[in-house]
């Protein structure tokens, strides 16, 4: 996918500069270009709404985790399709202040027993909320956490919209492990 810098998504979000690239898309920091708002938006990578279903289907989903009412878990402000990027999917979600927990890891080493131990008692927190909307994780693969930074004690919030409604029986936390 070239560079998106530069171009507008969806007649709203002016793209300033790449923040992240990931198996599932690119995430850039962008600007709202009626309200000067700074957000992340994530272009899914292979993941056009050719098919009509496809598209609904997408911001469906991503009105899942738009309920859910948590610090613990990063707000999803809008999901689309840019049709400008031949039909793809694209979502916003508010822009965090910090980094993810790799960072710290290699600049300071592992983190203690006592710091994983709160920031998964974080992560649990936004899960709770999560589930308790009977909403939960799909993707089974390494939970995505931003190590924020604030004046106050240090948040963590998942930086995860692969979520859904969930459908089955199974413990809503057996994916964690």
């Amino acid at each position: 996918m070239p560079s998106l810098v530069g171009s507008t998504i969806a007649s709203r979000y002016h793209v300033v500069r790449l923040i992240g690239r990931g198996g599932m898309g690119e995430v850039y920091l962008a600007k709202h270009v009626h309200t000067g708002e700074q957000v992340a938006v994530k272009v899914l990578i292979g993941q056009s709404a050719a098919a009509k279903q496809t598209a609904e289907r997408f911001k469906r989903e991503m009105r899942a985790p738009g309920r859910i009412k948590s610090d613990h878990v990063v707000r999803v402000i809008d999901a689309d399709v840019a049709p400008e990027l031949d039909g793809a999917l694209f979502l916003v979600m508010e822009l965090l202040d910090g980094c993810d927990l790799d960072k710290p890891l290699k600049e300071r080493g592992p983190y203690s027993p006592v710091e994983v131990a709160w920031i998964f008692g974080q992560v649990a927190r936004g899960l709770e909320k999560a589930h308790a909307l009977g909403i939960v994780h799909r993707d089974r693969s390494q939970i995505s956490i931003s190590h924020l930074r604030c004046t106050a004690r240090t948040s963590q919030r998942r930086r995860d919209t692969d979520a859904a409604p969930h459908r089955s029986h199974a413990s809503p936390y057996s994916y964690i492990l």
